[in-house]
């Protein structure tokens, strides 16, 4: 039977991204609802997609589809520690030694999680990974703000890789995003998000901050438009 989370459309000559979401609490729904407009239909229009959300974020199904030979991006937004980003029900997906290493081999990843550019990043580096983006220190979102504030900022990194930017100017890309919805907030006054969004800014982990998070010149390899 064909794979119903495959998307048909696609400009990027067979290149794939698979995408992990988890929605199993409040704080990864939030996330989630906007993903799906601000990262994965703008993706659609570029590469093929999998979407493993919901309950079919499971570790299992991720390594199934991140083996494919096609694949070239691993994307997804849960929670995560140190050395683990998790699905569906917090199960584990990634922990430091214990997945395949041909899974991050010759990939771009990009997990919206606590904490994950510690170790878990670095490890997938160590294991091929051409670059990785997260963040050094815990994802907390003020109650009083719109949760799609962080997702259209972080989700810079996803549009700029689908427009074939390298991960140094994806980088630069997401960081001039953070910096333009926080002072844009913070003009507008009566939330808290802008404090948050330079604090993210800054601990977003990437190539440009230092080579144990890849290569800057990573890019993944679309056809030249």
């Amino acid at each position: 039977m064909p794979n119903r989370n495959r998307s048909r459309r696609s400009a990027g000559q067979g290149v794939v991204v698979v995408g992990i979401d988890s929605h199993h609490d409040p704080s990864t729904k939030a996330i989630w609802q906007h993903r799906q407009k601000r990262v994965y239909d703008y993706l659609r229009q570029r590469l093929d997609v999998v979407l493993l959300d919901g309950e079919k974020a499971t570790r299992r199904k991720v390594m199934e589809e991140a083996m494919g030979g096609n694949v070239k991006y691993l994307t997804g937004a849960g929670h995560g520690d140190t050395m683990t980003f998790t699905g569906h029900d917090g199960q584990r997906i990634f922990h430091v030694d214990e997945y395949d290493p041909k899974v991050p081999s010759e990939k771009i990843v990009h997990f919206l999680s606590c904490l994950t550019a510690k170790k878990l990043g670095p490890d997938f580096v160590s294991n091929g990974c051409s670059a990785y983006f997260g963040y050094d220190v815990d994802l907390k979102w003020p109650d009083t703000c719109d949760a799609k504030i962080l997702v259209d900022c972080d989700s810079e990194i996803d549009r700029a890789l689908a427009d074939g930017l390298t991960a140094g100017k994806a980088y630069k890309r997401a960081v001039k995003e953070f910096t333009r919805q926080a002072n844009e907030l913070e003009q507008r006054g009566g939330c808290l998000a802008p404090a948050y969004l330079r604090k993210y800014r800054d601990h977003l982990c990437a190539p440009s901050k230092n080579r144990i998070w890849g290569k800057k010149r990573a890019r993944l390899p679309l056809p030249a438009r």
